[in-house]
């Protein structure tokens, strides 16, 4: 049975979701579990959002730490060096490269505000420059949500890229955007980058890993300059690498931090891929070119690129069934958070629950120990007194508190005027 992305609207199934969500709401207040403020399960309009996030492309976010090499990634998808590099931070904000309508005259970019408002820059120049984090510019780029692109690139065309500030920057208000957006489901698919150095960099993971929780198989790992200082050895291949591809190699690492969030990991190298695409482009013969081809395989570059295809197809063709695949996938994450959340609900509820019962098994053995042979005793000494009541006797033989003295017990009681017996 086909599914296509306007059935997934009317859902029934998708849309319980939003039911099961608002009952685990109510489950972890009852249980008085505090969870952290950006869990899914807090998130009341994800459900409408996901579904509704409805483009004519598909959207690839592309994240990764400070200087993990996504503007590099991306200048060599392009070809062209369209996005600052460098060793320091350089992007600020989120850039959405989108394609250039038909007819347009020239490539353009604009400023997105938060209340939606849209200025536009000058030139793609200008907006690219607006990226670059510099302090002067710090509090417009905190204050922007995006900065979109429009560019005449044939990729472009089949999907859109996002561009992210870096995890770990060193203000804190430019990684919450990333995470913002990733919380916010604004992609279909996730690039996410690593340096072989970091890759194991258990704090990324956890950050961005917490940010993708609901988000299965809808990573794909990319670990950048893998040919770092060995482009210009021909024998040189990082899939033979031992410490790349080795037992309790970067590949190993990335595959156990991450575990069910990746779909695959392509060791990639943006600078010898940016190299071979350019060449290309100025000799389209080397398409058919063995050699060539084995280069670009070597990069990396050939498998990212099979990668995308393979979501989007050669023409487009793939972009609806894998959105709708993706969706489903995120679906059943969301579920997984749920039933995750719900089970802690459980324990808690559990928890209380062992309280009540030793707190009763408590309580009735101070009934049977305690009071019980406490109430007898009252009762034995109510029975006594009612007793001595019925015959007349209000004092102790001997004994009465209308005199202070003793009388005989053959006198008479001065409280009830009545003969002793």
């Amino acid at each position: 049975m086909t599914f296509h992305w306007s059935d997934l609207r009317r859902d029934k199934d998708i849309a319980s979701l939003g039911v099961m969500a608002d009952e685990a709401r109510c489950l972890v207040a009852e249980a008085e579990i505090e969870l952290d403020p950006r869990s899914e399960v807090l998130d009341r309009d994800w459900t409408n959002r996901v579904v509704d996030r409805v483009s004519a492309t598909l959207s690839v976010m592309v994240i990764g730490q400070v200087s993990s090499g996504k503007s590099s990634l991306i200048n060599s998808l392009l070809g062209r060096k369209l996005l600052i590099t460098d060793s320091k931070p350089t992007d600020g904000v989120v850039a959405v490269l989108n394609p250039l309508d038909d007819g347009a005259p020239e490539e353009y970019a604009e400023r997105v505000w938060p209340d939606g408002t849209v200025t536009r820059f000058e030139s793609v120049g200008h907006g690219v420059e607006f990226l670059r984090q510099q302090k002067p510019l710090s509090e417009q780029q905190v204050a922007c949500r995006e900065v979109r692109l429009y560019l005449r690139e044939p990729l472009l065309r089949r999907l859109r890229l996002i561009s992210t500030p870096g995890l770990a920057d060193r203000l804190q208000a430019f990684e919450d955007v990333t995470l913002r957006y990733l919380r916010e489901d604004e992609s279909d698919l996730v690039l996410w980058t690593f340096y072989p150095e970091s890759a194991g960099n258990a704090g990324e993971a956890g950050v961005f890993a917490r940010a993708l929780a609901n988000r299965r198989e809808a990573v794909l790992g990319v670990v950048t300059r893998s040919m770092e200082d060995r482009d210009d050895d021909p024998d040189y291949d990082p899939h033979r690498d031992p410490r790349l591809t080795g037992p309790g190699g970067v590949v190993d690492v990335l595959r156990e931090n991450l575990g069910a969030h990746l779909t695959d990991i392509v060791l990639y190298d943006s600078h010898e891929a940016r190299r071979l695409v350019a060449r290309r482009q100025r000799q389209p013969a080397l398409a058919a070119d063995s050699t060539f081809q084995s280069e670009l395989e070597r990069c990396g570059y050939a498998a990212l690129r099979q990668a995308l295809d393979d979501l989007v197809g050669p023409f487009g063709e793939r972009i609806e069934r894998s959105r709708v695949r993706l969706l489903l996938l995120r679906c059943a994450g969301h579920a997984k958070v749920l039933a995750d959340v719900l089970e802690t609900a459980k324990g808690a509820f559990g928890r209380r629950a062992e309280f009540s019962r030793a707190y009763l098994q408590e309580w009735a053995r101070l009934e049977r120990e305690v009071i019980a042979p406490a109430r007898t005793r009252m009762q034995d000494e109510i029975r006594t007194v009612a007793a001595e009541r019925a015959r007349g006797r209000c004092c102790r033989p001997g004994w009465c508190p209308a005199r202070p003295d003793p009388y005989p017990p053959t006198g008479r009681c001065r409280c009830l005027r009545r003969a002793r017996p």
